[in-house]
């Protein structure tokens, strides 16, 4: 059977141990850059109805867990490692066991947007191009593919005051789940792009289907309430390599639109 490589527990493999189990990353950082590229053909696969009962039955079936990941995973988390995060995930994390999966090249990357004075805590996520996940992509050739572009405004004493969170563990499902703390209350979320190209994100208590925008500009209130702006444009799939260069393009046409510096410069907005 095929085996996921390895996640390790002594501290030089900490990091790499971060992204493959929770993706926890508090400052900046890739979670896993392989190109994620299915040899299966892709004209030969469909994620239908049939796939995703599999998919349910292969959860519920004992034979298909891969125990030795499951046993790494209960370890970490019950280890100090995990136990010391600064800040924890918006969802507790208790492992559970889950079939064989490989070849699922996620990855969370800091493009940010530079507007005025403004602490802009940014995180964008993609996803690797495999057979299940084809309905993301425009182009077979096609490493990445965007799901979660999200920008959240901050206090400058609390920038690095945050949590981004992926799990592959739904394969090929993906989940990410984050926290952000700010001056007036934390922002949570939960993102999950589904292999039918599909996403959905809950930030607050603001439900988001992602397919028709799928980067969120969130920015707090002094009175303690939030506000969000939902935008389409953001490139859809690309090569890996690809990923900054068009991003920092995408992003310096975003923070020069003026609805956008209107929402986070106006004067109730936080940090104004």
């Amino acid at each position: 059977m095929k085996q996921i490589p390895s996640l390790g527990f002594h501290k030089q493999r900490l990091a790499n141990l971060l992204c493959l189990l929770i993706g926890a990353v508090t400052a900046t950082g890739f979670l896993n850059e392989e190109s994620g590229v299915s040899e299966t053909p892709r004209d030969k696969f469909e994620w239908n109805w049939k796939e995703r009962k599999v998919w349910v039955e292969r959860q519920n079936d004992p034979r298909t867990w891969n125990m030795d990941v499951f046993h790494e995973d209960l370890s970490f988390v019950t280890g100090e490692s995990y136990k010391s995060l600064p800040i924890k995930p918006a969802i507790t994390w208790m492992p559970t066991p889950h079939p064989e999966y490989s070849n699922w090249g996620g990855a969370l990357s800091q493009v940010p947007l530079d507007i005025e004075d403004k602490a802009i805590s940014s995180a964008l996520f993609t996803w690797g191009n495999f057979r299940e996940n084809r309905a993301m992509f425009e182009k077979p050739s096609h490493q990445r593919a965007t799901y979660l572009n999200l920008h959240v405004l901050t206090d400058a004493e609390n920038l690095k005051n945050k949590t981004n969170n992926y799990s592959s563990r739904n394969f090929p499902h993906v989940l990410v789940t984050g926290k952000y703390k700010t001056s007036v209350g934390d922002i949570d979320y939960v993102a999950m792009g589904l292999a039918d190209g599909n996403s959905y994100a809950i930030i607050g208590q603001r439900i988001f289907d992602l397919n028709f925008g799928r980067t969120i500009l969130v920015a707090p209130q002094k009175d303690g309430s939030v506000r969000f702006l939902q935008m389409d444009g953001a490139p859809k799939s690309f090569l890996k390599a690809q990923t900054h260069e068009v991003f920092r393009k995408y992003h310096h046409d975003l923070q020069a639109d003026p609805k956008v510096i209107e929402f986070f410069c106006n004067d109730e907005a936080i940090g104004s």
